[in-house]
Formats: structure tokens, sequence, C-alpha cells
């Protein structure tokens, strides 16, 4: 599986946004959030990603985010301003930033908060036959339309969690298939030298010696079979000169034993079994 950093952004923005809601919510039970962060949170590490939140802490130009929007328009104070809102997280990956971040800032963040406006219940009776619907304040479709956000980070959250468990599970499945392609292959070689062994068996059983002037007292039980592998620029007469072969009087049996048809026709890398005398005469 390849994992591109444009993953490993989505994951860490995930992770980031399901971090906030998790410890935002006042519930007793928060086992399946908190397990799908342990599971973001283990990938992240594997690839050395880091999320870096700086809510609350002084800005600075230097710092590797985008200001999105100034809260407020305090031109004469001098105080520096603060981070009261990450839009987006830092990421970085191995010591590197990959993703900038995106902030709020204020010189007074502490006005800000106390200038939150109050509660207007604007309710707006439409008075029909059979019902009667009561719009709700605007701070009420505000906490919904954050609620909805939130939930659609933890359906995308979970989507990548999936996508990362099925990821492992095909590289698991290839792993098994490869192995399983391994122990055939092993086991087609050895019926390979299974058959190859009978069939020299059945070669010396009934090899008949060639008659040559200087080689015709040579006994049956006198022959080795050697393994070669044809190399560039070899003939069967060459190879024959190497081993000391009377390649006019074994040509027949060489041809036979490898199955050859045409002695002027071998390849580079062809296995050969050469016979070659292995005791005295």
């Amino acid at each position: 599986m390849v994992i591109t950093i444009n993953n490993l952004k989505e994951a860490a923005i995930a992770y980031w946004r399901l971090q906030k809601w998790v410890s935002s919510i006042e519930v007793d039970r928060k086992i399946a959030a908190e397990s799908s962060l342990r599971t973001l949170k283990d990938f992240l590490k594997e690839n050395e990603v880091e999320v870096i939140d700086l809510t609350g802490k002084l800005y600075d130009p230097g710092l590797s985010v985008e200001v999105m929007y100034f809260e407020d328009e305090d031109t004469v104070s001098e105080n520096i301003p603060t981070i009261v809102e990450m839009m987006k997280p830092i990421i970085i990956q191995k010591g590197s930033v990959i993703e900038f971040g995106q902030v709020v800032i204020a010189k007074n963040p502490q006005n800000i908060l106390a200038q939150e406006p109050e509660l207007i219940a604007t309710t707006e009776n439409i008075v029909d036959e059979d019902e009667q619907q009561v719009a709700l304040p605007k701070k009420e479709k505000s906490k919904i339309i954050s609620l909805v956000s939130i939930l659609s980070s933890v359906v995308t959250c979970l989507m990548i969690v999936a996508f990362f468990v099925i990821q492992a599970k095909n590289a698991e499945s290839k792993s098994i298939s490869i192995l399983k392609s391994q122990s055939e292959l092993r086991t087609e070689f050895d019926q390979y030298k299974d058959d190859m062994s009978k069939k020299l068996t059945e070669i010396q059983s009934s090899i008949s010696i060639p008659a040559t002037e200087t080689d015709a007292d040579v006994d049956a039980n006198s022959i080795g079979w050697q393994a070669y592998i044809i190399k560039s620029g070899d003939t069967l007469t060459s190879v024959c000169i190497k081993y000391n072969i009377d390649f006019n009087a074994w040509e027949k049996v060489i041809l036979s034993t490898n199955g050859i048809e045409d002695s002027n026709k071998i390849y580079v890398g062809q296995a050969l079994l050469l016979p070659v005398q292995t005791k005295g005469r």
C-alpha cells in the first residue's frame, strides 16, 4: 500500500477534529470515539506525523500558520496578538511542515470572550389549523449546525480508519498468496528432482557404452553423470572436450538424455547431463 502526503494530511486533520470533539462532549461512554482516536494516533506515529494546535499561544509571524481572521480592531494597544482559535492545525512529518495551520487571532482575547452576545429568543408563531411551529433561537440553530459538522467529522474519521483497516487486510491477503505461490513452486521443484532422479536411474540401467578403439573395455558402473550449464560460446563438442568425452561415440546418448534433437541447437542457460567416467579402467 502506497501512502501519499495527502493521505497523511487527511488522517492528521481527521484525528485533530475527532480529538477536539471527544474532549468537548460530556458523556460517560466515549469508547468508540476514543478507540478511533488511538487507531489514528498510532497510524500517524508510525508515519512520523505530528499535529500541532496553537490555541491560546501568542501569535508570531514566523509561525507556520495563515491568519484567516483578526477578531478585534484594536490598533492602539501594543499587546501581542493571541491565537484564539485554530481552524486547521499545523501538520509536520519527519520535522518538515507538510500543511500550514489556519488561525484566528486577537489582541485582547479576554474582551472577545466577554462580549458573547446574549441569547435572544426570537420566535415566530405560525398558527395553523393543526399545529403551532416555534422558530428556534439563533444560538440553538448554531449549536445544531455545529453538532452536524462534528458528526460529519466523526463519520469521516471512521471512514479513514476503515480504509486503512481494509488496506491492511488486503496486504495480508497478498502476503498469504505469495507464500502459497512459493510453496507451489517448491512442490513443483521437488517433483522435478524426483522425475530427474528416476530418469537417471533408468538411463544408468539401460545405457549402452559406445565401443571405441581406446575405451572398448569401459564398464557401465564406471560412468557417472555431470551437470553442466551452457555458457555463451559453448558447443556440445567443446563441452565434451572439456570433460574428456568422446563426442562422436557419446553423441546419441547425450542427445537422447537431454532431449536435444539437433546437436547444433543449444542455448545459454540450458542444463546438460554429461556421461563422465568416475573410475579407472
